[in-house]
């Protein structure tokens, strides 16, 4: 399939063989709130790791050119959480990609209980790994008019049950799902842990 070919292909067909192009991916609810306390709470797949010194997390924001009430929150208050979307809220999370008006909170039109951070950030009360973030930067991507948003992660809420000693994070006990384009969500049920890779040493099953 070349380049004319893809162009070639119906909008939203192109859209879900690009977006599944590159395999699973991690989902997260995106928990805002504006200043006059206005809740919004939208599903992405493009949450990322930046690095861990210091821990950084980014995310890839639409372009800005028409309301994008998470990403207005987010400027506006500089606190955001992310929470993962496990099996029992995969239905509620995609509903959450509904285009709600900005005085409905996505929280009660889909069913999602809400709780809240020390600071007052909204997240999903079922999710199992919630984030706590602060907003640091925006980049915007020039190809393509996106917006690499940038936060420092402040405060991670997990139980300890779900963390290897080494500090890996045991997304199938989680119950983590993972995306598949636009619309697809598969079950993680296994995982395999590696050690150390080093030249001339023979891999072990942690």
């Amino acid at each position: 399939m070349d380049r004319r070919t893809i162009e070639s292909l119906e909008k939203h067909v192109r859209s879900n063989l690009i977006n599944s192009l590159s395999g699973f991916k991690g989902l997260q609810l995106v928990g805002t709130k504006n200043s006059q306390a206005q809740m919004n709470l939208s599903i992405i797949n493009s949450a990322h790791h930046l690095g861990a010194h210091p821990p950084l997390m980014g995310y890839i924001q639409r372009p800005h050119t028409v309301e994008r009430q998470t990403y207005e929150n987010i400027l506006e208050l500089k606190k955001y959480t992310f929470s993962n979307v496990t099996q029992s809220l995969q239905q509620q999370a995609h509903q959450t990609s509904a285009r709600y008006p900005r005085d409905m909170s996505e929280f009660e039109a889909c069913g999602i209980q809400i709780a809240m951070t020390d600071s007052g950030i909204p997240y999903a009360h079922e999710s199992t790994i919630v984030i706590e973030l602060t907003y640091l930067n925006s980049y915007p991507i020039e190809e393509n008019d996106t917006i690499l948003v940038v936060g420092s992660v402040d405060q991670i809420h997990i139980s300890e049950e779900l963390i290897f000693e080494d500090g890996t994070i045991n997304l199938p006990a989680a119950k983590s799902v993972a995306g598949v384009g636009l619309n697809g969500y598969s079950k993680v049920d296994d995982l395999t842990r590696y050690s150390y890779a080093k030249p001339n040493k023979d891999l072990e099953i942690l």
